[in-house]
């Protein structure tokens, strides 16, 4: 780090650099590069270890094979991984919510079925709310992450201006995140 200029130094060894520009791409295009973000951690990971296979079992091309095919084990595994969290995380929320509401609907303790009922209801449906909500939550990422890298992450107005502007941004450039598209073929035009 000799070669950076003094001034550039503190800019790049305390991390606030990397952090915006990081947030900078989270407040735009935060729900697009979400797939990647999930995946990211097993790709690494995969490599690291091809490498290190690779290398006890032959040459070059042991390590490239090995390489490519844990790396894709590990993007698999992540999304995999996600998927599983996001229905455990709804089963929860789901049954925590019907614990909460049950009594006062009802006026009564919830029934065990009304429990599983209810984490069921919320593992189903907390995965498609969580992609839906996927662009206001990585602006707000994006937002203090940005905040932070300028010294303004206390600023309340600061990081939810910034995530405003960021979800106004994502939906305005459209795609990624959101609702799954369907998968119906378009009509054919008959002549």
């Amino acid at each position: 780090m000799d070669m950076l200029p003094p001034a550039l130094q503190p800019v790049l060894l305390d991390g606030r650099l990397p952090a915006m520009i990081a947030g900078i791409v989270f407040l735009a295009f935060g729900a697009r590069v979400y797939g990647l973000v999930v995946v990211a951690p097993g790709i690494i990971g995969g490599l690291a270890l091809g490498a290190s296979v690779g290398q006890l079992v032959g040459g070059p091309l042991a390590v490239s094979v090995a390489m490519v095919i844990l790396a894709l084990i590990g993007a698999v595994a992540c999304q995999l991984f996600e998927k599983i969290a996001l229905a455990i995380g709804g089963l929860g929320l789901g049954t925590w919510l019907a614990w909460m509401a049950w009594p006062l609907a009802l006026r009564t303790a919830a029934p065990w079925w009304g429990l599983v009922g209810g984490g069921l209801v919320g593992a189903l449906a907390f995965p498609r709310v969580y992609h839906l909500g996927l662009k206001p939550l990585t602006a707000l990422v994006g937002a203090w992450a940005v905040a932070w890298a300028v010294r303004r992450e206390q600023v309340p107005w600061v990081v939810l201006g910034l995530a405003a502007v960021g979800t106004g941004v994502q939906f305005w450039l459209g795609g990624g995140g959101g609702t799954p598209k369907s998968t119906k073929k378009p009509a054919k035009k008959e002549r």
